[in-house]
């Protein structure tokens, strides 16, 4: 898994560097300038021209390490300042002097140091298709709507035809949740990059909302700097499905995942079709689903491979013993509200506390909705001694804590982390981007999945993949994350063969297949 950190975090971990390891400030600039320039020049190696934006804290100094290297491999250089020079940081006073001192001896033009605001200057600059632009204007330094000069820079590099290069963060993205930085009346902006260059480690803000879209193409380089505690974020790849998801060939069905699913109703018998059928795709060893008899044979005309039990009659047995046998269970996908749903719900929350059995709890849907209205049902769900599972979307997760949407946008990963701790719960905050949050504080970002999977039914199948991952993954935060990446992957797969309008949240299990298959063979 790639690291991800949130601003703090970056910051944290770059004190360390600097006072435990003896590797200062100027040394780490002079690192990512010229890892940066490099990538550059080997990128957009027939241009040869760039003008680079830069701004009065340490990313503008970056900004200048650049300028001076690709001036020095021969490019046309102009470097534009952006903001007050009198709140230049140390660092950047210490590149400017570097750069002027070059600019003084270049006798070929090729190197050009002007204010963002002197039009003269810039009216000069050629601005066609092959000139590259650069965004060092902000960084992670960002922390107000652009406005005044800023604004008009970000406008001006976004109106430019030629290739746009971010330095670490784009200029008006909040660096932990990717939102657009705005004023009081939702104005705001940002600079579109076409490639981002991300130093040290990769920054929450680049996946999220605003932040996915404006950084185009991301590359990482860790520059020397050393990490500790404060890394928590997670950013999962193929390799940790393969790894966390190995089967052993000496297996038998009870250890591949016994899941029991709460789910189903006569008025939504398909959302536990689909989450079922996608809990045996994703491996699951053996599935029952506790339900109501209405729907019994419409689900096993369907999937002959699920034990039904009917909780129509004796329901608290039917629920005791789905514990006995279960390593997971899951509830909440199409049990409706109504009071027989919320019955069931305390019965199981109910017989799970009193057990010594203690498998992992999944809470879903209209059992998020049920314990978001019920504060005793509530209170049960968080004292049955399991580990427990929620999967709300956005609006679900703001019944659970009282947030308001727009909130929950600004702070999302603090809001997640907030929630899993208060709730000891691991959070899978379902959104355009997928984030899964754990109570000792870590995170990951899904970087899979598409606006394809916008449709009803989607979040059941990620229930059923959730749970069969869970399963057999011991660590319960690395079960959510494999299986939210999962769920990604295969939306990915369904937009590519059938396009985004045109899926459905049965075209997620049918690709399933194919990418566990590739896990088995990743593991030999």
């Amino acid at each position: 898994m790639e690291r991800i950190v949130t601003v703090n975090q970056m910051r944290s971990a770059e004190k360390r560097t600097m006072e435990e390891r003896g590797i200062g400030s100027r040394i780490l600039m002079e690192r990512a300038g010229v890892w940066a320039a490099e990538q550059i020049a080997d990128r957009y190696d027939k241009s040869r021209s760039a003008v680079i934006c830069c701004g009065m804290g340490n990313n503008g100094g970056d900004g200048m390490v650049v300028a001076r290297i690709l001036y020095e491999k021969g490019w046309q250089c102009s470097v534009l300042f952006v903001g007050d020079p009198a709140k230049r940081s140390e660092e950047n006073k210490h590149q400017l002097t570097v750069l002027e001192h070059l600019a003084s001896e270049a006798k070929d033009g090729r190197l050009v140091l002007s204010s963002f605001t002197e039009r003269d200057d810039q009216e000069k600059i050629k601005r066609d298709k092959h000139t590259v632009y650069v965004d060092a204007i902000l960084g992670i330094g960002q922390s107000r709507p652009l406005s005044g000069e800023f604004a008009e820079a970000c406008r001006w590099m976004n109106d430019a035809k030629g290739p746009k290069v971010i330095l670490d963060v784009p200029t008006g993205i909040d660096s932990d949740n990717g939102c657009k930085m705005t004023d009081p009346s939702g104005a705001g902006d940002c600079v579109m990059g076409d490639l981002t260059l991300c130093f040290g480690a990769l920054k929450s803000g680049l996946l999220l909302a605003d932040g996915k879209y404006a950084a185009g193409k991301v590359k990482v380089n860790g520059c020397g700097i050393f990490y500790g505690e404060e890394m928590t974020g997670f950013l999962p790849d193929k390799k940790d499905l393969a790894r966390l998801l190995k089967r052993d060939p000496r297996g038998h069905k009870g250890i591949f995942g016994k899941i029991a699913f709460l789910a189903g109703s006569p008025d939504a018998p398909g959302a536990a079709m689909l989450a079922v059928r996608s809990a045996f795709l994703s491996g699951a060893g053996y599935i029952r689903l506790l339900s109501d008899k209405s729907i019994r044979d419409p689900v096993l005309g369907f999937l002959p491979e699920c034990v039904f039990a009917s909780l129509d009659k004796k329901p608290r047995e039917k629920i005791a013993s789905a514990i006995g046998f279960a390593d997971v269970i899951a509830a909440g996908c199409g049990l409706g509200t109504t009071e027989v749903a919320k019955e069931r719900l305390g019965i199981l929350f109910t017989l799970l506390a009193e057990s010594d059995k203690k498998p992992v709890l999944i809470l879903d849907a209209d059992a998020i909705n049920l314990i978001a209205s019920d504060e005793k049902l509530k209170i049960g769900a968080l004292n049955t001694g399991c580990s427990l599972i929620l999967t709300p979307h956005m609006m679900e997760f703001a019944r659970l804590t009282g947030l308001t949407m727009d909130q929950i946008r600004r702070t999302r990963v603090d809001a997640a982390l907030k929630a899993a701790k208060d709730l000891d719960a691991v959070v899978i905050l379902k959104d355009a981007e997928t984030l899964i949050a754990s109570p000792e504080g870590k995170f990951a970002i899904s970087s899979a999945g598409n606006d394809g999977m916008a449709v009803a039914g989607c979040g059941d199948t990620l229930l059923g993949i959730v749970s069969s991952v869970a399963g057999r993954v011991k660590d319960p935060f690395f079960g959510a994350v494999c299986g939210a990446y999962l769920h990604g992957l295969a939306g990915d797969r369904a937009a590519k063969r059938l396009g985004r309008n045109s899926m459905m949240p049965s075209d997620l299990a049918d690709e399933l297949p194919a990418i566990m298959k590739k896990t088995e063979r990743k593991v030999r």
